[in-house]
């Protein structure tokens, strides 16, 4: 039998999402805040004062404990804060670094060191780069300004393999990025899909199309019935066979009422599956704001 997979979506920017039975567990966003657990670790990123800030606690004796406290770096008088982002894979944790760069940690033990600082490319710093990020034990992928990156590990160090871009340029195209097993998925919320402006739709690339490691388009998901401004693909969510996709301003149960659909992997494409929403969903709920 399959691995079962649970995913519960809760309104607006606040959600709690379990992957059951999944090796990472995310806890969900608030503001520029971020949160995520893997295994029996909670990694929240933040700011204290003037101070971006990456705490981790551990459960243990049915307590959640600090054990890690790291100062990313110091803002003084600035205002204009970037999303900050935090993704863990199993002995390795990500964060937004300053401007459009990422600092990647190595857990030894209880202690955690920085291995390695990446920084986007000159065509990408805008200062929206990395503002989503994914990764497993062997790849990494982040997203913004139109574009994603793909990084592969190699001992300490993480180094670029691909750029990916859509077809016709989208500045939304990166909003949101995830990776599973061999596949990465790249959301683009303001996509126009057959005329219909910020319809929305969601990349699929496969790490071996086209060529060993090239990482190639398999598959564009869009909304059976596209509708202008429904922002479909704004937040992404994937384990294993089955992909969580966000349309948090689809108004078809309601002006700004959101929805979120499920897809599952059939060995060949992916294919959907169903159609969620809350039975009291209301008006400008943006039911899907976070998955």
């Amino acid at each position: 039998m399959k691995k079962l997979s649970i995913f519960i979506v809760i309104v607006a920017t606040f959600v709690l999402s379990f992957h059951a039975m999944a090796t990472e567990y995310h806890i969900g966003r608030y503001g520029m805040d971020d949160f995520q657990t893997s295994g029996n670790n909670i990694s929240i990123t933040g700011k204290a004062g003037t101070q971006y800030k990456i705490e981790t606690y551990k459960f243990e004796n049915n307590t959640w404990r600090s054990y890690m406290d790291m100062d990313i770096y110091h803002i003084e008088k600035r205002t204009d804060w970037p999303v900050h982002h935090v993704r863990s894979h199993g002995n390795l944790l990500m964060s937004n670094g300053e401007d459009a760069s990422a600092l990647v940690f190595e857990r030894v033990g209880t202690v955690w060191s920085l291995i390695d600082t990446l920084e986007a490319p000159q065509l990408e710093l805008d200062g929206t780069f990395f503002r989503t990020m994914d990764m497993t034990e062997d790849w990494l992928i982040a997203g913004g300004s139109g574009s994603a990156l793909i990084f592969y590990r190699s001992g300490d160090e993480f180094y670029q393999c691909v750029r990916l871009a859509p077809p016709e340029f989208d500045s939304s195209f990166g909003d949101t990025v995830t990776l599973s097993g061999d596949f990465a998925f790249v959301g683009a919320s303001h996509a126009e899909v057959d005329g219909n402006l910020a319809a929305g739709a969601v990349y699929v690339y496969h790490k071996d199309e086209g060529g060993l490691e090239n990482w190639g388009l398999v598959q564009v998901i869009t909304m059976e019935n596209p509708v202008s401004w429904t922002k479909f693909g704004m937040e992404l969510a994937v384990d294993d066979e089955w992909l969580v996709i966000s349309a948090p301003e689809d108004s078809s149960a309601g002006r700004l009422s959101g929805s979120v659909s499920i897809y599952r992997f059939t060995g060949d494409n992916w294919e959907f599956n169903t159609h969620l929403l809350p039975p009291d969903i209301q008006e400008k709920d943006f039911f899907g704001s976070a998955v």
